[in-house]
């Protein structure tokens, strides 16, 4: 019981997290109602080497934002929102040279999705 509430509790904070930098209720609903957002709410909170960073609840969200841009399940309008949300967070991160360096793999890597899914969208 005690585990479920903790895991409950960890999916709000990462759904405010993306409401407050979005403000669309339907949007996050949308986006945390996918199969695999359990599991991998489930892994950031256990195994994510950042979960005790003052900062987490932005690397979650942009994990999770990573995650709905790479979902085929979703139509293109919403792969896209995610996309431009994750973008956002990623300009933000770069304002600060020292955050961006200390987590450079994986703004790294997200940084290179966001430009991999842009292409598609042109193409």
């Amino acid at each position: 019981m005690f585990g479920r509430m903790k895991r409950k509790m960890f999916a709000a904070k990462v759904m405010a997290e993306i409401k407050a930098q979005t403000g669309n209720q339907e949007f996050v609903d949308r986006l945390f109602s996918t199969d695999w957002t359990e599991e991998q709410l489930e892994h950031l909170r256990k195994h994510a080497y950042y979960r005790k960073d003052s900062a987490a609840s932005f690397l979650y969200g942009c994990h999770m934002l990573h995650q709905g841009m790479l979902d085929d399940g979703f139509d293109t309008e919403m792969r896209a929102a995610c996309c431009y949300f994750l973008t956002d967070r990623l300009r933000k991160a770069n304002t600060n040279p020292q955050f961006w360096q200390q987590h450079i793999l994986i703004f790294g890597n997200l940084n290179d999705a966001v430009m991999q899914f842009s292409e598609q969208l042109q193409s």
